[in-house]
């Protein structure tokens, strides 16, 4: 009969007791993390600015809320871009922070008066009539007033930043700016147009097709022997033959049918059309000025030029811009696993001319007005953990 086999036992000695209890007090006294210290988990910091995950997440839930809703997303559109949104909710909170970092360290600031005439310009554009309008709109969308004037504050100043240290350095040579004009001269072409009146021989005069074009032919030739138009068409809808005199204004080609643009487009001032058969009987057409038609000066088209340039370069001196703030400062992450390789996104080495994707709000180049964005990130490795780069001005 085979015996029970026991289990080995090893002595105990009184290392063993203290290891034990050490680590038996290390758990008592280390409790483990909660909810709230979780949530209020720094995720990611450029110099003095931080991200909670809080934040985070509350701003991942903005993004994927705007793509459940928006009508113009196809379900595999929608299904795509869901997907991306921790890196991108990411990757754009930390070019804000790289922004307003700088902004912080650099001093620049906004006054109340301009924020005022800010939210004044904005409530205008949307038809608010007052602020007490704007701040029921802005409590029915889930927002206060006071929510509103900081990131207000917010953009007024990265605005600044971004003028005073990318838009004013871009510089555009002479030879460039005349380069352009030769090249694309039809862009300062001024748009040809041709004020025009009509007399209509109607179908609804009970006339016959046949009749109906030979009254049209008939009133034609009057006009062209030296009648007034304005007397023929008199006389003519007196007999319940034609309209009277209807004033089409300036019209440039396109507003026109095919068959009475290129009527109207080969006449000379004074001249009359032959009868066109068209919506409501026969007309003929009378072009009494034209104007436009030639091409603008270089001095007349210089400013445009140069905002046009100034844009086309601002994305590479945006993105040299990002790089040095990137380069220049303290960077900690702890990002979620969802949002690791983030910064692959973009990479402010590409310095090409190309413009840059949409920034949390409207940052402009002031000289032409476009909206462009803040650039990009150079790639960060992935994963937890700290990455850092220190220059003149990094912070520990």
């Amino acid at each position: 009969m085979r015996r029970p086999i026991k289990a080995r036992t090893q002595p105990v000695s009184l290392w063993s007791l203290l290891v034990a209890s050490a680590v038996a007090m290390v758990l008592i006294i280390q409790p483990p993390v909660t909810q709230a210290e979780e949530i209020n988990r720094v995720v990611l910091r450029v110099n003095d600015e931080i991200l909670t995950l809080y934040d985070y997440e509350r701003r991942k839930a903005q993004e994927i809320n705007g793509l459940l809703e928006n009508p113009n997303l196809s379900p595999a559109d929608r299904q795509d871009r869901l997907g991306d949104v921790p890196k991108a909710v990411l990757f754009g909170v930390f070019r804000e922070m790289l922004l307003e970092s700088h902004a912080a360290r650099t001093g620049t600031t906004v006054t109340e008066r301009e924020i005022d005439a800010t939210i004044d310009g904005m409530r205008e554009q949307q038809g608010i009539p007052n602020n007490e309008a704007l701040r029921q709109a802005l409590a029915a969308s889930g927002m206060t007033y006071e929510e509103l004037r900081e990131n207000v504050r917010q953009e007024v100043i990265l605005s600044q930043v971004i003028r005073r240290d990318v838009t004013s350095k871009i510089e555009v040579p002479e030879d460039e700016l005349r380069g352009y004009y030769r090249n694309n001269t039809e862009e300062f072409r001024v748009p040809e147009e041709r004020h025009l009146e009509e007399i209509i021989v109607l179908e609804a005069s009970g006339l016959g097709e046949a009749e109906l074009e030979q009254k049209a032919q008939d009133l034609l030739a009057e006009v062209r022997a030296g009648a007034a138009f304005a007397e023929v068409a008199e006389r003519y809808q007196s007999q319940g033959v034609s309209s009277g005199i209807i004033e089409l204004g300036w019209l440039k080609k396109g507003d026109l049918g095919s068959d009475l643009g290129d009527a109207a487009w080969s006449l000379e001032p004074g001249q009359v059309s032959e009868p066109i058969d068209g919506r409501g009987g026969f007309h003929i057409l009378h072009l009494l000025e034209a104007r436009g038609g030639e091409i603008l000066p270089y001095s007349e088209v210089e400013d445009r030029i140069i905002a046009v340039e100034r844009n086309r370069r601002f994305g590479k001196q945006l993105n040299e811009f990002m790089a040095e703030l990137a380069e220049t400062s303290y960077i900690v992450e702890d990002i979620p696993p969802e949002a690791i390789g983030y910064r692959a996104l973009s990479d402010f080495a590409d310095t090409g001319d190309e413009e840059l994707p949409g920034f949390r709000g409207p940052l402009q180049a002031p000289e032409d007005g476009e909206a462009v964005d803040a650039g990009a990130t150079s790639e960060m490795e992935p994963g937890g953990g700290e990455v850092s780069s220190s220059g003149d001005d990094a912070t520990e």
